[in-house]
């Protein structure tokens, strides 16, 4: 009578394939932290070492921290996509969770327009149309919303799910919606290389010259509406 020869299972190897893939997923949420959180504490720690300078007293090329109220220049402004608030810049991060410990980003968008920082009455205008490798920005996050099988989202915000390509209907996975902006006369705080120039704009009525805001790769460009940020050295 002839027998089947009798298969073991190597358990030796599962275990090990386990624990390589557990050091994958660590890894991966790892940078994903690393990323999501490099900007924010590299905003911080740049700010903690500079001291609040007077726009007046700027000088040409010195980079320099201003504090102050965020304001439009000739009523320009942007419509938060979310919280339909009037700002002058916002980004927004919506996300579908697909598992334990998983999201799929669906729709990331960020808008900015040039604006006027306002500090004792001075003003300096600061020049956001720089490429993203000169600029950081950390907002705090202002609006936070769910939708799911249960609790489905309004009109407004399917349809801007909508605008992009997505939709929440034939989902059963939770989708949270994410928006930080920074709002007409919001206390703020930039950091950045500053540059006296000849302008149109009447902000200074002693002088035809503006104190422009900017950055490049070596000294970047920074805001954020963190009160810690602002508040670090006077």
């Amino acid at each position: 009578m002839n027998t089947l020869p009798i298969q073991f299972i190597n358990f030796e190897s599962y275990y090990v394939i386990i624990i390589f893939l557990s050091f994958v997923c660590l890894f991966i949420l790892f940078t994903a932290f690393l990323h999501f959180t490099s900007d924010k504490m590299k905003i911080k720690n740049a700010f903690k070492k500079m001291q609040n300078k007077r726009i007046e007293l700027a000088k040409e090329n010195e980079y320099i921290k201003v504090t102050g109220h965020a304001m439009a220049i000739d009523n320009k402004v942007l419509i938060a996509p979310l919280s339909k608030k009037e700002c002058l810049y916002y980004q927004v991060h919506v996300t579908k969770k697909t598992g334990k410990n998983s999201l799929e980003t669906l729709v990331k968008e960020e808008k900015i327009v040039d604006f006027i920082i306002e500090s004792s009455r001075e003003k300096a205008i600061v020049k956001t149309n720089i490429t993203s490798n000169c600029k950081r920005v950390h907002l705090v996050e202002d609006t936070a919303q769910q939708s799911n099988f249960k609790s489905k989202p309004s009109k407004h915000l399917e349809a801007y799910l909508n605008t992009h390509g997505q939709s929440s209907k034939n989902t059963v996975n939770t989708i949270n919606y994410e928006e930080a902006c920074i709002e007409i006369a919001e206390k703020i705080a930039v950091a950045g290389m500053a540059n006296w120039e000849e302008s149109d704009y009447k902000l200074n009525r002693y002088s035809s010259k503006i104190l422009f805001l900017s950055g490049n790769k070596t000294n970047k460009l920074l805001i954020t509406d963190d009160p810690k940020a602002i508040a670090s050295k006077k």
